[in-house]
């Protein structure tokens, strides 16, 4: 699914170079067509889960307007979540990398962690702006970064977002490793990370930050951006909105509800340090 935007120039050719087999929709150029609500965006995912099975498929891939992040659906036509797709793709890397070197924002799940060090390799943690994503896959031995959105890097190529590269490069880690995305993302590990935001304004979020800092004094923290909190191998994040009058929580713990839990733990704190 090109989403009417410009992939649909390039897609086609670097697909049909690959040799691939592809079922293009909504594969032309339409400014006032493009798809700009979540809503929309995932009906439209839906329709193409619908159309991957029906066909036959051995996944989807639905390019953004922009050209620059993908959302999945496996071969069985289910919906990848985006945390999980991250997740595949870090697999993936890993199975074909002899020391996988990845980026991923602060916010990711410590299982990329788990997955990268299990094959003697490293993780760059980043901020979570796709600048400062972009800025980490740039640094020599980096062979793959990705965010929560969608996003994929892989820098011997281009460093930066790149939708059309991302689907070639999951042709080809599937193919060398010889298996499918439904098996990869199957075989995943299971992860547990809640978010929570919290409004509070603007001339408030440096004294809620230094206070916070204040607060977990003692504390093991990493500052990569904002305040991110450890509990042994939970974890709890506080990063302040760059573009709204918000603080965003998120937290990862063993099961969903303990995640759901430190979270709002943290919010609460967020609330009572904003006054």
């Amino acid at each position: 699914d090109y989403g009417f935007g410009g992939t649909v120039l390039t897609g086609p050719v670097v697909f049909g170079r690959l040799g691939a087999d592809v079922l293009a929709v909504n594969a032309v150029m339409d400014e006032d067509r493009v798809i700009t609500s979540r809503e929309e965006a995932d009906a439209m995912l839906d329709q193409l889960a619908a159309l991957v099975r029906s066909s036959g498929s051995d996944l989807g891939a639905m390019i953004d307007p922009a050209g620059e992040r993908v959302r999945l659906v496996d071969g069985q036509g289910r919906p990848v979540p985006q945390d999980q797709a991250l997740l595949a793709f870090v697999d993936l890397v890993g199975r074909v990398n002899e020391v996988p070197h990845v980026a991923v924002p602060v916010a990711t799940s410590r299982v990329v962690e788990d997955m990268v060090k299990a094959r003697g390799g490293e993780v760059e943690w980043t901020r979570l702006s796709p600048a400062a994503l972009s800025a980490a896959s740039d640094r020599k031995g980096v062979v793959f970064a990705g965010g929560a959105r969608g996003g994929y890097i892989f820098p011997e190529f281009l460093p930066a977002f790149d939708g059309v590269m991302s689907v070639a490069k999951l042709l080809e880690l599937l193919a060398r490793t010889g298996t499918t995305l439904e098996e990869v993302v199957d075989g995943l590990p299971p992860t547990h990370v809640a978010a929570v935001e919290v409004p509070t304004p603007w001339e408030s979020m440096g004294s809620v930050m230094r206070r916070l800092v204040e607060r977990l004094d003692g504390d093991r923290t990493v500052t990569i951006d904002g305040v991110k909190a450890f509990r042994g191998r939970d974890w709890a994040l506080v990063v302040p909105h760059p573009q709204e009058p918000l603080v965003r929580v998120w937290a990862e713990a063993g099961d969903r509800a303990a995640a759901e839990s430190l979270a709002a733990e943290f919010a609460t704190l967020v609330e009572e340090l904003r006054g």
